[in-house]
């Protein structure tokens, strides 16, 4: 059974590119049992979502016609982030 913190990396591969099948069933199987697992990649899929849309047309080029304006976060996010990170490093 593959770990957390390789299941993170899985997710975010999955990102860029399809997993071959083996890892794909491992990972389903991993986030099936996982809420943590889940939630994370719950999360970083949304955040891929608004990064694409926030910086690419329906194109998917860049639009260079406004500069734009780095992405805030609220500090008790990046709290939580921080020590859900942390946790999960420690584990």
């Amino acid at each position: 059974m593959l770990s957390c913190k390789d299941i993170a990396r899985l997710v975010s591969d999955s990102l860029d590119r399809k997993l071959p099948p083996r890892q794909r069933l491992e990972l389903r199987l991993h986030l099936m049992m996982c809420g943590a697992c889940s939630t994370y990649r719950r999360q970083i899929t949304e955040l891929n979502r608004l990064f694409q849309r926030r910086f690419h047309d329906a194109t998917g080029s860049r639009s260079d016609d406004a500069e734009p304006s780095p992405p805030r976060c609220p500090e008790e996010a990046k709290e939580r982030i921080e020590a859900w990170l942390k946790q999960r490093l420690n584990d």
